[in-house]
């Protein structure tokens, strides 16, 4: 897994103490279907290192403490397609049919 690859979000909670800090969740479902913008080391809720990914459709939210972007572990989503794959077109005809994008 890595940017650009096209993944489903499995499910997930969210703490308490971080829901008034979040904007924006991905759907936890296998229909709906995200691009990962990037990877990062994080630390998880037990204080191990781990890695956490941001999607291209949009920011979760962000930390109260120093601002920075807000992220979901990668444990919560299933790849589905690599990012060698994805050609342009491809993707812009999914926007296309997700966002029910008209081109006038």
């Amino acid at each position: 897994m890595k940017p650009g690859s096209l993944v489903v979000i499995l499910p997930f909670t969210v703490r308490e103490e971080i829901k008034p800090y979040v904007k924006w969740l991905p759907a936890s479902n296998t229909s709906d279907v995200y691009v990962i913008r990037e990877l990062t080391e994080s630390l998880g809720d037990n204080g191990r290192a781990g890695m956490s990914v941001t999607f291209e459709e949009g920011v979760i939210g962000y930390t109260p403490k120093n601002g920075s972007e807000l992220t979901l572990g990668i444990e919560c989503v299933k790849e589905i397609q690599p990012p060698e794959e994805n050609t342009a077109n491809e993707i812009v005809q999914q926007a296309i049919e997700e966002f029910d994008i008209a081109f006038v």
